[in-house]
């Protein structure tokens, strides 16, 4: 049987996408405004640069601690496969500890607990296609 992709196109989008487009963007951005700071007559206080430079790491860190922590799920009759779309791990239903559902207003993530520690952790996370989910 062909494994079901039960993780939405989302994924790809929140995991990759989104934080890379907003790290380049942004992190230019904070160049500009804090090394290129001197040039014509664009200048910033230090309290402004120092702003700028700490919203741009919380936002890093936010990305590392919700999208960049999401996988792909593919389940097929006797075992699942997780994939961060650079490696991938077979893992049977017996290896699950729990498996909760975050019901949010625009995405369900669902949580994987593992009995043992997996390749990703003790837990992996994915936006789940609703339909092919249920």
């Amino acid at each position: 049987m062909q494994p079901l992709r039960v993780s939405s196109y989302w994924t790809l989008m929140m995991k990759i996408f989104i934080p890379t487009a907003w790290i380049v963007f942004f992190g230019a951005l904070t160049i500009f405004a804090t090394v290129l700071n001197g040039m014509g007559h664009f200048r910033l206080a230090l309290p402004v640069k120092a702003i700028i430079i700490g919203c741009y790491l919380i936002g890093i860190l936010l990305f590392y601690l919700s999208f960049l922590r999401l996988k792909r799920v593919e389940m097929a009759q006797d075992h699942f496969f997780v994939t961060n779309y650079f490696k991938t791990y077979r893992y049977t239903y017996d290896s699950l500890k729990g498996i909760n559902e975050l019901d949010l207003l625009v995405a369900q993530v669902v949580v994987f607990r593992f009995v043992q520690k997996s390749a990703f952790g003790n837990s992996i996370y994915f936006v789940s296609r609703r339909k092919i989910w249920k």
